[in-house]
């Protein structure tokens, strides 16, 4: 598809206020990606080499049971970023990530943004602060959703037990 650029990547608001240097190095390392419906964006257990944006669509985030269907875990839609396994080894992505719609991501390439970030280490103290601000928004809402689910034991528990 078309080059990247960083006027393109300040439009994003995970990139606002970025300099230009660093929106630079990130769109070096970037692509548009376009997946169908039902397409997955990312699987689990494989090489964990790349980090999404969703421009347009959303994505699952689906653990794979064996002998069970996919659990959606999350539903993430466009402006969000997908895939935080590839920044501490071993770098393996964790979830099936499964487009619920056509999608459009900006695929960034993790090896180039890491070699990019190691030559840059404000690039890497940028880029790390957003992206740790998005596991930790994450993490949060997982944590809410555990006491929603847990919170009321007696929700769970077959009628005569109660």
């Amino acid at each position: 598809m078309n080059r990247i650029t960083p006027t393109m990547l300040a439009e994003q608001s995970f990139f606002h206020g970025m300099e230009e240097a660093h929106l630079q190095s990130i769109a070096d390392c970037s692509r548009l990606e376009q997946y169908d419906a039902g397409s997955l964006l990312l699987h689990q257990g494989e090489e964990a080499d790349a980090a999404h944006l969703l421009l347009e669509g959303s994505v699952a985030l689906e653990l794979t049971v064996p002998g069970r269907e996919p659990l959606v875990v999350e539903t993430l839609a466009a402006g969000e970023l997908v895939g935080a396994s590839w920044l501490l080894p071993p770098a393996r992505v964790h979830f099936d990530v499964r487009a619920r719609n056509d999608v459009i991501s900006l695929r960034i390439a993790t090896d180039c943004l890491r070699r990019a970030m190691e030559q840059d280490s404000s690039l890497g103290y940028v880029f790390c602060r957003r992206f740790m601000a998005v596991v930790v928004r994450r993490l949060q809402a997982t944590r809410l959703r555990l006491m929603d689910l847990y919170g009321h034991p007696g929700l769970f528990l077959p009628e005569e037990r109660r």
